[in-house]
């Protein structure tokens, strides 16, 4: 009765979820009726997806935050190149004509089996996806030298643990999407001991309401020492984290990053809950 009345929609599934968790897909996942994926376009590729694939709902500025992803990363034909958190691979779809090798990290099966049907179906052959947690990859991938790597974590960042991984291999170039302020600035703490801030970035909006505003920061970092001294000359901002490591101070940093940016980042007055935070940029 459901599809008659509505016969738009193409699948329809039963999920039984025992636990009171984030998470709404379990693998008690059934389909009861229509295709196991659905297929949805994206920068002139197709993605066939899963339930428990994420997608960005927003798709025209989905497409300009992975061409500037692209753009940052600014890979070479001899390059090698890993797309960590890559969901459903669109990163590695976008960046795959450019590069010699790409190898696309995902955890999520539903995901990793989206991405593998989404390449095929795109005739991109050179993306390798692993169904594996970052950190373990790499240690399996550890005969390889990586010249780029990008980044699209979820909201907690990439951590000490994935972080340390990254600095053992040391790739040329580090492209970092963020959705999350504080926790970009924490990693940023840690990677700018290592890497040059190449002063780009550039912010994308994904969904904007009167109460929620959803920002996308993308950032690239060439490897090498950044002194203390010349970050603070440029963006008026002390980052001695050893001193300023509690949260208000991680949120006073970012906001000073951001305001003082020469590619002249704007930041809604609306940026969801952490307007106290951010009126400052006003």
């Amino acid at each position: 009765e459901l599809v008659t009345t509505h016969p738009e929609i193409v699948s329809v599934y039963d999920v039984i979820n025992p636990e009171i968790k984030q998470s709404f897909f379990t693998s008690k996942t059934k389909l009861l009726y229509g295709k196991e994926m659905i297929d949805e376009e994206l920068g002139g590729y197709k993605f066939s997806l899963k339930p428990d694939a994420f997608f960005q709902l927003n798709t025209s500025q989905a497409h300009k935050f992975y061409n500037e992803m692209r753009r940052l990363a600014d890979i070479k034909p001899n390059d090698v190149v890993i797309d960590a958190y890559a969901g459903i691979a669109p990163i590695s779809h976008y960046i795959g004509s450019d590069a010699k090798h790409v190898y696309a990290i995902e955890i999520n099966k539903d995901a990793v089996k989206s991405a593998r049907q989404s390449l095929k179906q795109n005739n991109i052959h050179n993306v390798t996806v692993m169904q594996e947690d970052f950190s373990q990859a790499l240690k399996n991938l550890k005969e390889h030298q990586f010249d780029v790597m990008l980044f699209d974590p979820p909201r907690t960042g990439l951590g000490e643990v994935a972080i340390e991984n990254i600095l053992k291999y040391k790739p040329k170039k580090l492209v970092y999407g963020s959705c999350n302020p504080s926790t970009l600035a924490k990693d940023l703490s840690t990677l700018l001991k290592y890497y040059n801030f190449d002063y780009e970035a550039y912010n994308i909006k994904y969904f904007y309401t009167e109460y929620y505003t959803s920002i996308n920061n993308v950032l690239r970092l060439r490897r090498g020492v950044l002194h203390q001294k010349t970050l603070t000359d440029i963006y008026g901002v002390n980052l001695n984290w050893t001193i300023r490591n509690d949260l208000f101070n991680l949120f006073e940093i970012i906001c000073e990053l951001l305001k003082n940016s020469p590619v002249g980042i704007h930041i809604d007055p609306y940026y969801c809950y952490w307007s106290p935070f951010f009126n400052k940029l006003h």
